[in-house]
């Protein structure tokens, strides 16, 4: 089993989903962080990264990563189909409740996942978005 800590993967609170394009200089701090963000939360989790047809490692380092996280589903595209389509093969993919969906970049941190989830819970709205404060250069979150 993908994830030995669940009696199966249908009862995962949440599946992350991020696509990535030649990070291989960031995909382990991004599996770093993704991983002890959703530690945090206590809940059953997966990590969807899917790899949009990166001409870099990549997809190498992704693997090496899976074999010490179980939670880590890797996806790898024929090509670089684009976000999107990335995005909707993740979403296919994953068994979680919940999904979150995030760029795998860095750009946003991994840990506004928590204020996601903290917000969802304090609200009757489940679908957030972060955004940017370019003034101070933080992020938060918000229903829409």
């Amino acid at each position: 089993s993908k994830h030995p800590e669940n009696n199966s993967r249908t009862d995962l609170d949440y599946s992350i989903i991020a696509p990535v394009f030649n990070e291989e200089e960031t995909c382990r701090e991004l599996c770093r962080r993704l991983t002890e963000t959703m530690k945090q939360t206590g809940k059953a989790y997966e990590l969807i990264l899917v790899d949009d047809g990166s001409t870099d490692r990549t997809f190498e380092t992704l693997r090496e990563e899976s074999r010490n996280n179980p939670a880590l589903i890797v996806l790898r595209l024929s090509r670089n189909f684009g976000q999107e389509p990335a995005i909707c093969a993740g979403i296919s993919a994953s068994t979680g409740t919940e999904l979150v969906l995030m760029d795998g970049d860095l750009q946003d941190p991994p840990e506004l996942i928590l204020d996601f989830i903290a917000a969802s819970f304090a609200s009757n709205c489940s679908c957030f978005t972060s955004f940017a404060n370019l003034s101070d250069k933080t992020r938060s979150s918000r229903p829409f």
